[in-house]
């Protein structure tokens, strides 16, 4: 397609712009009559056939708005080089748009504009960007919720290991806002986030509730084995002398209730016919054992005691 750029107005400040400074020029918000390749208008013509390429078939051009970017093809890599000539891209700002959000997002209105051309207006819902127009067309009603950026020439750099391209906006900045929408605040006052939420609420106090329980059940638990093992301690300690009771607190229990019964229960033949025949319990003896001592016995009449 040839075109001559520099015939067309929007477009001439641009070209001088990049082959002088050497900087990568943005044009304004250039918009034209909707129309098809075939137009007349030599810019709605030019914008159709662009979006024909892009789509691989032909496309009617709807009047939203593009910006022209014009970069400079330098002589050298040297600090001194020369613009030699200049590369044309257009930017289509719903393509730009397109794939930010998921169909699950609610939806916004994207509000573009720069100083020289005014504003224009788009709605992203999901992965589709629509056109809504020209001027702020956003609900001003969410103005204080609204939030925007500006265009920093200062952090764009494009192929900084080579040349180093900055980027020139000219006198006409631009600015990009983003407004909340009437059906993303429909869908904060729905009732499904606050079901959702006390139903959280209610499985974190349930749960608060089980672990509360339980541990009550589990200290009860503690006090009734303690009062009992302090129960125990007390009867065995009344019973028995401190020697036999430590040593009964240092076997299990099932063997103190055997050997207790066995202490009890069985006569002294028993017990050493038991000893003799090594059936004895192998834990530690309660009852200490001198089978091989004597034991001496003195015999005072009434009429010694008398006398002593």
């Amino acid at each position: 397609m040839n075109v001559n750029l520099g015939s067309l107005p929007q477009f001439r400040p641009y070209l001088d712009l990049a082959a002088s400074t050497g900087q990568v020029a943005l044009g304004g918000l250039d918009t034209s009559p909707a129309g098809d390749a075939e137009s007349l208008h030599g810019e709605t013509a030019l914008y159709a056939t662009t979006l024909s390429f892009e789509a691989g078939k032909p496309i009617n051009y709807t009047g939203e708005p593009f910006s022209n970017v014009f970069i400079p093809v330098m002589d050298s890599f040297e600090d001194e080089s020369k613009t030699a000539a200049l590369l044309y891209a257009t930017i289509r700002w719903s393509s730009y748009f397109k794939g930010i959000f998921t169909d699950a997002d609610q939806p916004v209105d994207v509000v573009l504009s720069n100083t020289c051309d005014g504003a224009f207006t788009y709605e992203i819902r999901g992965e589709k960007v629509i056109f809504m127009g020209e001027g702020n067309r956003a609900d001003r009603k969410y103005q204080d919720m609204m939030m925007s950026a500006k265009f920093d020439e200062d952090k764009v750099e494009i192929e900084p290991n080579t040349i180093k391209l900055t980027l020139n906006q000219g006198d006409c900045p631009y600015t990009l806002s983003i407004y909340p929408t009437r059906e993303g605040e429909e869908y904060t006052k729905d009732e499904l986030p606050l079901i959702t939420t006390l139903a959280v609420a209610f499985v974190f106090v349930m749960t608060a509730a089980v672990f509360f329980f339980y541990d009550v059940m589990v200290e009860k638990r503690q006090k009734v084995i303690l009062t009992t093992a302090q129960r125990s301690t007390a009867i065995v300690s009344s019973i028995f002398p401190k020697k036999v009771r430590d040593q009964m607190m240092q076997v299990p229990v099932q063997g103190n209730a055997t050997k207790l019964r066995s202490l009890v229960n069985a006569s002294k033949d028993q017990l050493h016919e038991d000893i003799k025949n090594d059936h004895v319990d192998a834990s530690q003896p309660i009852a200490d054992l001198f089978p091989h001592c004597t034991g001496e016995f003195i015999t005072i009449t009434w009429s010694d005691y008398n006398g002593l």
